[in-house]
């Protein structure tokens, strides 16, 4: 159902440019940024000028150019349609590699499916870090194309969500109904 090419295990984003838009989508507005390689950011909003600081702030030393990229438009599309089309999503993400360990086995949690921070904790070698877990989850840069919504506590309260405990809520629903709808 999603396809996801070119995970980039680069630490930092070797551009000077970058290209955002805004958009509504199934889940609240978007802002969604591309470098000429990937996209890099994609974050749910409120407030558009308070998304706007943070993506500067994720990238201190690029230019912004607003407009649509091509990389763009297939998350566009699944954001605003529900369906994954044919057409790849492309990322070009920085994080450490614990961050990307752990963004590695968030792809791997199949869609409508949750599984729990400890869990992952345990897939990664080490059932103490689960904390560490938390934050790397939390410090996902491409809001449900890495899908943190899928991790909940051991307890199974869906606890945190970077972009609001109400759109998590609405994510996973919005997975399970389409499961239960297909089966």
């Amino acid at each position: 159902m999603k396809k996801i090419e070119n995970f980039s295990e680069k630490s930092h984003l070797p551009v000077t440019e970058i290209c955002y838009h805004t958009a509504g989508s199934l889940f609240g507005h978007i802002l969604i940024a591309a470098t000429h390689e990937g996209i890099c950011h994609l974050s749910f909003f409120e407030n558009r000028d308070v998304a706007f600081q943070v993506l500067q702030t994720s990238f201190p030393a690029q230019t912004f150019v607003e407009g649509e990229h091509p990389l763009m438009s297939a998350a566009i599309a699944v954001l605003q349609t529900g369906v994954f089309g044919t057409e790849p999503i492309i990322l070009q993400i920085k994080g450490s590699l614990f961050q990307f360990a752990v963004w590695e086995k968030l792809l791997q949690i199949p869609f409508g499916q949750l599984t729990t921070y400890q869990h992952i904790a345990h897939l990664l070698g080490n059932v103490k870090a689960s904390r560490a877990v938390g934050s790397a989850v939390g410090s996902n840069p491409v809001a449900f194309f890495i899908p943190c919504h899928r991790v909940v506590q051991t307890t199974g309260k869906a606890g945190g969500y970077k972009w609001g405990l109400e759109r998590k809520i609405k994510l996973i629903s919005w997975e399970q109904n389409i499961l239960a709808s297909i089966k």
